[in-house]
């Protein structure tokens, strides 16, 4: 669900104590259809819960993450003005600057935006104070607002379905889980069969929408899956060398997906492995020997590294 301007309204009058249709129609102007509306909307999408316990109807947040941590921004910081930034494009644009930085570019084409429209919202929140500028790039300033912080985490991450989320922005989801869903497509590990690295899982690792990858597409998403897994870190190097994906310009994605750090370290150990290391240090990816990766690239027929 696409949060608007108005449903933000509505959250910040539930969580300022009002409870019913009418004190909620009068606060934001609203038409009590309306906020009738609206309310169901968010109650699907795990925001609010409607009650009714004698003849007339009751709103409250739920108990949900998403709607939890919302109110803990709320309590810490009753002040800000939510309305001005906490929907749309700005947003997108808070949402996606989380976890790591971003430039301009990169914004714009995850969020479909010109690159003037991102450059406006994020000139806005800057002045909110909201966005640190690195160089050509923004991160949310994590620190100076840790409630918001949690909020945006919550609806990058919360799922009321058995899965687990891995990334999501919006529609698209990456998640992992032990029942394949009718409508989805597999991706990661799950999809190196198809180009020649065969990888016995134990779950299904899906993306929503629907879409054809491309194996930039399945190696990034795979990298999502390592974890602190040596096997896992080897035979992503045995799927990235066989395709000759060094050829190939992997910026767009490894931003998209917050991996930075992680890829750094990934070139960094096939690097060390072509130099003759015996054993290869991370931090963002597990640390492996020279012999576990040639044991998983001779299985896999990779040669001349």
């Amino acid at each position: 669900m696409r949060i608007s301007k108005t449903m933000i309204g509505i959250l910040v009058q539930i969580a300022n104590g009002v409870d019913n249709l009418p004190e909620l129609a009068l606060k934001t102007g609203l038409s009590r259809n309306r906020c009738s509306e609206l309310a169901i909307e968010m109650e699907r999408a795990h925001f609010l819960v409607r009650e009714r316990p004698g003849m007339k109807m009751r709103l409250r947040l739920s108990d949900s993450p998403i709607a939890a941590s919302f109110r803990e921004m709320y309590l810490a910081k009753p002040y800000m003005k939510y309305l001005d930034f906490l929907y749309g494009t700005k947003l997108d644009l808070l949402q996606l600057l989380i976890y790591g930085p971003k430039g301009v570019s990169v914004l714009a084409k995850i969020t479909n935006t010109s690159k003037a429209t991102v450059r406006n919202n994020l000139r806005s929140l800057r002045y909110a104070n909201l966005l640190w500028r690195e160089k050509s790039k923004y991160l949310f300033a994590k620190k100076a607002h840790p409630s918001i912080y949690s909020f945006l985490n919550s609806l990058r991450t919360f799922t009321p379905e058995n899965k687990r989320i891995l990334w999501k922005f919006n529609e698209e989801e990456l998640f992992r889980t032990r029942k394949k869903p009718m409508i989805t497509e597999l991706t990661g590990f799950n999809r190196y069969i198809n180009f020649g690295v065969e990888v016995r899982t134990i779950d299904y690792f899906c993306i929503v929408p629907v879409r054809k990858l491309e194996k930039k597409e399945i190696l990034a998403h795979s990298l999502l899956q390592i974890g602190d897994e040596p096997r896992l870190l080897g035979l992503a190097i045995a799927f990235y060398l066989k395709n000759h994906l060094e050829s190939i310009n992997l910026d767009f994605l490894i931003s998209k997906y917050d991996l930075d750090g992680l890829f750094e370290e990934f070139i960094k150990t096939i690097r060390m492995l072509k130099a003759g290391e015996d054993r290869i240090e991370n931090t963002k990816i597990p640390s492996i020997t020279r012999s576990e990766i040639e044991r998983i690239l001779n299985m896999y027929g990779v040669k001349n590294v």
